[in-house]
């Protein structure tokens, strides 16, 4: 199980959650949920909030050691 650090890189960056709500979709509640750790982003939304963000996803779960392959800031 991994513990994420969603509230605090949002802290770190500056943002609001109702910003991040707004740029993702994501509503208030599920926001709250992920944050409070009594639900998991889907990969997808995980994404979307890494991109909003302006974060990786290792920097939400600097735990994690699987390799992700994606490149969130769509760059080739």
């Amino acid at each position: 199980v991994f513990m994420n650090r969603i509230k605090e890189v949002i802290r770190e960056k500056g943002l609001r959650g109702n910003y991040i709500c707004e740029k993702t979709g994501i509503s208030t509640t599920d926001l709250s949920s992920y944050i409070a750790e009594r639900r998991k982003p889907s990969h997808e939304k995980l994404i979307l909030l890494c991109r909003a963000i302006g974060c990786s996803i290792k920097d939400i779960y600097p735990d994690a050691t699987k390799t992700i392959k994606y490149n969130l800031f769509g760059e080739k």
